[in-house]
């Protein structure tokens, strides 16, 4: 059948009118969206900030004797267990004259040694300088490495008798994949100001020149750990057993027998038996407006991702 000019008129108008169908779709599900995103961030900021008014330590449940308990949970570093994050809570702690006690709550695998040493020296400083107010750690399911490390910083350690403590040492690890690229035919190109500039790249054999300096890095970053351990932890510490530094992690029962912890105990236990006192207050980070801008941009970008995989569209955004 040859076409005729309606025919012709008919198929562009039905495109037309397809394509209108799917442009319109598309709006109704950006704006559905888009409605749900924000009533998301409206609920958040909400929520976020009724739990800040509740956190100040101007708040009644502050103005009465209590334990002030800083929990640190997750990783050791720049966004979670942090020193921007937990010097506050302490001094905080310290200074409020209701507080009778303090407790570091700790539940973390390890992280960065350079917030641990920050928020371990700063607990020593703050404890040295308010000797009158004792302040504990109790690590329940996890005290290890740069996790051990802050709870050193306190006076003395509990914890469970299942919990994992310990892992006293430094690592670094990397991959080379020189041998592989190979085989696939990839070679990596380099340009560095110095002979060192690409330490340990991963796609150039293995050095041993490099390795040499980044473990004698390694030993340097695990000496200064075992340092502060020993000066902290004292006559307390089973220096001897050559297993202490060796990067080992123990039960909370061996860990008693190593020196590495003085006793069993939950916080609610450690509260009422060191302190005599069952009114344990929650010390949390403030909000901030910022924080809370960052993350709702964060949040932003993460779900204009998810939504444009979902409709199969190219770009969307949601500000």
């Amino acid at each position: 059948m040859s076409d005729t000019p309606l025919n012709r008129d008919t198929l562009y108008e039905n495109v037309l009118t397809a394509h209108l169908t799917e442009a319109r779709t598309k709006r109704r599900w950006k704006i559905f969206f888009k409605s749900l995103a924000w009533s998301y961030v409206i609920f958040l900021t909400i929520s976020i900030a009724s739990s800040a008014k509740t956190n100040k330590t101007d708040d009644g449940a502050f103005m009465k004797d209590h334990v002030a308990l800083i929990r640190l949970d997750g990783i050791v570093d720049s966004d979670e267990i942090s020193a921007k994050k937990v010097i506050p809570l302490l001094k905080k702690a310290f200074k409020n004259e209701h507080a009778v006690g303090i407790v570091v709550s700790i539940d973390s695998p390890g992280g960065s040694p350079v917030e641990a040493n920050e928020i371990y020296t700063e607990m020593r400083r703050l404890q040295a300088a308010n000797p009158d107010k004792k302040m504990v750690s109790v690590i329940r399911g996890r005290g290890a490495s740069a996790a051990y490390y802050i709870a050193a910083g306190s006076t003395q350690i509990y914890a469970n008798k299942s919990s994992l403590v310990g892992s006293i040492g430094a690592l670094l690890s990397t991959m080379n994949m020189h041998e592989l690229a190979q085989k696939v035919g990839v070679e990596g190109v380099t340009i560095t100001s110095g002979k060192h500039k690409d330490i340990l790249n991963s796609l150039k054999p293995v050095d041993p020149e490099d390795v040499a300096i980044m473990q004698s890095m390694i030993n340097e970053v695990a000496q200064l750990f075992q340092e502060d351990i020993i000066a902290s932890r004292g006559d307390r510490l089973k220096k001897d057993d050559p297993t202490i530094f060796s990067g080992l992690f123990w039960t909370g029962l061996s860990a008693k027998r190593l020196g590495l912890i003085d006793d069993f105990g939950s916080v609610d236990s450690v509260a009422q038996s060191v302190f005599n006192c069952d009114n344990v207050q929650s010390y949390q980070e403030e909000f901030r407006w910022e924080d809370l801008q960052k993350y709702l941009n964060d949040l932003n970008m993460n779900m204009n991702a998810k939504i444009r995989s979902l409709l199969g569209l190219k770009s969307m955004n949601l500000s």
